[in-house]
């Protein structure tokens, strides 16, 4: 067996975010969708890095009880760099 070289691939997936919001029934009337869609990205606190999964940039979460976040589709990996053997062992399990 050869001497081995490294590898971190990176992919990616689309993931999906809600936010409850509340609009007043009079308003309602005018555009729905319009009135439903400005709330929620204008109250909607962003995606965060929190700790966990082997580093604190390994988890996503959202900020406020009233939004949720979801992966819905497969990881397509697309992209990759070279790194070295000591970062290769800083991430194996012990």
């Amino acid at each position: 067996m050869g001497k081995k070289r490294y590898f971190r691939v990176f992919g990616h997936t689309e993931v999906t975010v809600s936010r409850i919001v509340a609009i007043d029934e009079d308003d309602i009337k005018r555009n729905e969708r319009a009135l439903c869609l400005g709330k929620a990205a204008k109250e909607f606190c962003g995606i965060h890095e929190y700790l966990g999964n082997g580093g604190d940039d390994k988890l996503i979460g959202v900020e406020h009880p009233q939004e949720t976040i979801a992966a819905d589709e497969p990881v397509e990996f697309d992209d990759y760099m070279e790194i070295g053997e000591d970062e290769f062992n800083e991430h194996q399990y012990r």
